[in-house]
């Protein structure tokens, strides 16, 4: 991110707002990567909405896939758990209270897709020969999967409500402070 100097609100900007903002790109470019990787080349490849038993399949062969999935997850979480840090630290002079706020949505982003990435975890375990086998049908096992699959989904859509509620707020920001081209606080 490019600072405009000399517009920044009470003087000039600092070297942390600066190292601040470094972290911030570098997060949100990383971040967009493992979303794109988790999402397109893992989930697509393995999830099958609305048949509970070629998922459950695709999950048990391709296990290694999933857990790279839910391991990308995770250290997404802990990205975003930087990036809301790293706007907070760069955006305080701006209005402290706002950023605060902005964070605490971020974070509650992160601890929220951290919870997602425990049902996948509990779907591996439900998966697995032993676990469930004498007591459900194969197909209730699989129904069961796919219900905490599906919760994964939920809870994704959860996170996106604290994820837009953070990210709008960390706009404003950067929009009042004019650290940044307008048009890139708007984006």
């Amino acid at each position: 991110m490019a600072f405009n100097n000399g517009s920044a609100p009470n003087g000039a900007v600092t070297q942390e707002q600066r190292t601040a903002a470094r972290v911030a790109g570098s997060m949100y470019l990383l971040l967009g990567a493992l979303a794109a990787f988790a999402e397109f080349y893992v989930r697509s490849g393995i999830l099958v909405y609305g048949d509970a038993a070629q998922t459950a399949h695709n999950i048990v062969a391709s296990e290694r896939l999933f857990r790279i999935g839910i391991a990308t997850d995770l250290f997404g979480g802990a990205c975003n758990a930087v990036l809301a840090v790293a706007f907070y630290t760069m955006l305080k002079q701006v209005n402290s209270p706002l950023a605060l706020l902005a964070a605490f949505w971020r974070l509650g982003e992160a601890v929220i897709l951290g919870h997602m990435t425990l049902n996948g975890m509990t779907v591996l375990n439900i998966l697995r020969p032993a676990s469930l086998s004498g007591f459900f049908s194969p197909g209730q096992v699989q129904a069961l999967a796919s219900l905490y699959v599906g919760a994964q989904g939920d809870e994704f859509s959860i996170g996106l409500v604290y994820y837009s509620l953070g990210s709008m707020l960390f706009c404003y920001l950067l929009l009042k402070s004019r650290y940044v081209p307008r048009i890139l606080a708007w984006w």
